[in-house]
């Protein structure tokens, strides 16, 4: 069997911590059964193939479903808008180099296009339409048609597919995985009881089984119902027959919140984006949904961070889906047997993650990916959607030339680029411009054989590995201990571009208060203070949007800083890198871009003042989703004598102001019943701006689990 990279047991919730299992009236729990895919071990993920599985007579099937009706013409165009999705899908399907057959179920035929499916190698499979129940919704009439899968005795297995999913990998394994499974999703407004989503399924067709479809389709009751779809009648079938539980990569939903760890992980991409389904979950809604369920829903970061794949996205597959080959000697093989799954391009489609800095951080470990496998990394333009004064920081925090630079060394080359956004950033720093732009370089990096698989990891799932799991501790279980290995154990594992770049801190002169940004000499102070950062390289110092913009320009321009110069050292030999312009109209992506490129640059410490709301958001991010150490510096000319106080305010007035926010933030994950929480939902992340408020006990936990030391830079403490 081919080697696959294993998903981790957090990936399958269901099966894992139990999520989805509390019964609610309406809505009985189903049973699921960890598959074959789930929780395997990193250095043994081989899927084993069961005994009585035989790939001989297994299918990937799909439905393009359409019965006309001559008092509603319009519904043609949503036939056509299925065969524009079904056509996707059977691209990627070619461009992944699936073995397996498609067929696909038709209900109408017209031969037209059934012609241009054919040359796809899909065939088709005629059936007669099956005939929704009362309680179905009209738009998802053409839905009860899968339910004719388990119907297809001709063969013995069945993967199935909705039209509009795009598989990114190949997914031939699943012809060895135990029937029937499926991919578990998360509560969402819409279902708020969660379950499985018919979207991608396993199943063993049988004539016992298509029975039970229609007789379970035939007995729902109309109030049982929740979307009026396909969805219901398959949980009552399931509710029967415990399922298999597939990761959530097999299956990844658009529409929910996402880990960063599976950005660059999915199998199958589904496109599931709906109006409204789209936004994060009100408060009540997540809170409605842990009380039945047992788990927390994901969260996002703003709305804009959502998955997004854009559907000519296999066009770039399709010009480099192969590496170019390697000989035994240059591969380091033993037997000059190379993995070719190895060399299949991570594809990291384009409008990644709404954000501008959220698309760098994309890119930084969508880059960590090909750098650890040996693998073509495509990236299609980048789109920005943050808001004024999104694009300069982009330039001040990412210098291109120099990321191109250190890409070479590294043994990456790059393909092809576009200047149109070096001459907005140009044009920007002139004065010339503002606003945003929706010109970005086409970065295209693709690896080189020289390397030969310089740390290789298992897969396309570096993401996974112990290493860059134990950046992301559960709240605040083992968060100390996680400070100090983080690091050490990314840069051991996958290295980073900049290698020579031993330890980084990065420094935030976001403040509160008024007055200057420290000088380099306290600044040099603060270092000498604390001997672990002695070792610090380089620092990155970023001045928020407190300071004045113009008045900030007007001293860069002049060269005349607080620093004494754009790049300065401190006393041990760092490298000051000076700018203002990190500063976005929304914090949470200024937070997130100096959180993740100080992740890949191996950045050990964060400095931030403890009294602003940018860096509490840092906090939260770096001590609980990444368990990165850091220090708080309190600003010139503040009283640092209780620095809670000022944490309870900014918190309260900023941040994290939800009761439900401050009792995730505080959670144990010790094994008691009550305290558990569903592993695979541990990607919430607070937003500013939030409604709401918290109590003072709430508060007082969350400040004394996050109140990180003092370092003592020009400070000023109330005797």
């Amino acid at each position: 069997m081919p080697r696959h990279g294993a998903f981790p047991a957090s990936a399958c919730p269901c099966s894992e911590s139990g999520c989805f299992q509390r019964p609610a009236a309406d809505w009985a729990p189903l049973q699921c059964r960890a598959s074959s895919l789930c929780g395997r071990a990193l250095d043994s993920a081989i899927i084993e193939r069961p005994a009585d599985a035989d790939s001989g007579r297994v299918t990937i099937l799909t439905v393009l479903s359409y019965t006309p009706n001559p008092d509603t013409p319009g519904d043609f165009s949503r036939y056509l808008h299925q065969f524009r999705s079904l056509v996707n899908l059977l691209h990627s399907l070619l461009l992944t180099a699936t073995t397996l057959p498609v067929h696909t179920l038709v209900t109408t035929r017209y031969a037209e296009f059934e012609e241009r499916l054919q040359a796809l190698k899909a065939r088709m499979l005629p059936v007669a339409p099956l005939a929704p129940p009362a309680w179905a919704r009209k738009i998802f009439a053409g839905t009860f048609d899968k339910l004719q899968a388990v119907s297809l005795v001709q063969f013995d297995k069945v993967i199935f597919l909705d039209n509009d999913c795009q598989v990114l990998r190949n997914i031939d394994h699943l012809a060895y995985v135990d029937a029937p499974a499926a991919v578990f999703h998360s509560p969402d407004a819409l279902q708020p009881q969660g379950g499985i989503n018919s979207g991608m399924m396993v199943l063993r067709p049988s004539r016992e089984a298509a029975a039970e479809v229609i007789e379970a389709m035939r007995s729902l009751p109309a109030d049982t119902v929740v979307d009026g779809s396909d969805q219901a009648v398959w949980h009552a079938y399931f509710k029967r027959h415990p399922v298999y539980e597939l990761p959530r990569g097999y299956n990844f939903r658009t529409n929910t919140g996402i880990l960063d760890r599976d950005r660059c992980l999915a199998y199958i991409i589904h496109h599931v984006d709906k109006s409204s389904r789209q936004g994060t979950l009100k408060p009540e809604i997540m809170r409605s949904v842990y009380t039945r369920t047992g788990c927390w829903p994901l969260l996002m970061f703003p709305d804009a961070l959502r998955l997004k794949v854009d559907a000519n996205a296999t066009a770039w597959n399709e010009r480099f889906r192969h590496a170019p080959p390697l000989t035994a000697e240059e591969e380091g093989s033993p037997d000059g047997v190379r993995d070719r799954s190895l060399l299949r391009p991570v594809l990291a489609p384009g409008n990644l993650v709404g954000g501008l800095f959220n698309q760098i951080f994309a890119l930084i470990g969508c880059c960590l990916v090909a750098h650890a496998t040996g693998s073509a990394l495509l990236l299609p333009e980048f789109t920005s959607h943050v808001l004024n004064g999104a694009v300069e920081p982009f330039g001040a925090l990412f210098d291109e030339e120099r990321f191109r630079r250190g890409m070479r060394a590294a043994g990456l080359r790059v393909l092809r680029k576009s200047t149109n956004a070096r001459r907005t950033w140009s044009a920007s720093r002139a004065g010339r411009t503002s606003g945003t732009s929706n010109s970005w370089p086409y970065l295209d990096y693709f690896y080189s054989v020289r390397e030969r698989r310089r740390r290789m990891c298992t897969g396309l799932h570096p993401l996974e590995t112990a290493a860059w799991r134990s950046l992301r501790p559960a709240p605040p279980i083992a968060r100390e201990a996680a400070r100090f290995r983080a690091t050490a154990g990314l840069r051991e594992s996958y290295g980073c571009v900049h290698a020579r770049i031993e330890r980084d801190m990065l420094f935030s002169a976001d403040r509160v208060g008024a007055g200057p940004p420290p000088t380099l000499a306290q600044l040099q102070e603060g270092m000498a203070a604390v001997p672990a950062l002695h070792g610090a390289r380089e620092v990155f110092v970023a001045v928020g949007k407190n300071v004045p913009r113009k008045a900030d320009e007007k001293m860069l321009a002049s060269g005349r800083t607080a620093w004494g110069a754009r790049f300065a050292r401190t006393a041990t030999g760092a490298r000051v890198s000076y700018d203002s312009r990190w500063s976005s109209a929304n914090s949470s992506y200024t937070r997130a871009a100096v959180l993740d490129f100080a992740v890949c640059r191996g950045a050990a410490w964060f400095v931030g003042w403890p009294g602003s709301s940018f860096s509490q958001g840092l906090a939260i991010d770096q001590q609980v989703n990444r368990g990165a150490p850091w220090y708080a510096a309190c600003p010139l000319g503040q009283s640092c004598h209780d620095p809670a106080k000022v944490w309870k305010r900014e918190f309260a007035e900023k941040t994290c102001t939800t009761r439900m926010a401050a009792e995730l933030l505080t959670r144990r994950t010790d094994g008691g019943a009550d305290d558990k929480l569903c592993v695979a939902n541990r990607s919430w992340v607070c937003t500013s701006g939030g409604g709401g408020t918290a109590s003072d006990a709430d508060l007082k936990a969350v400040v004394e689990a996050m109140k990180p030391p003092l370092l003592p830079v020009g400070m000023h403490v109330a005797k």
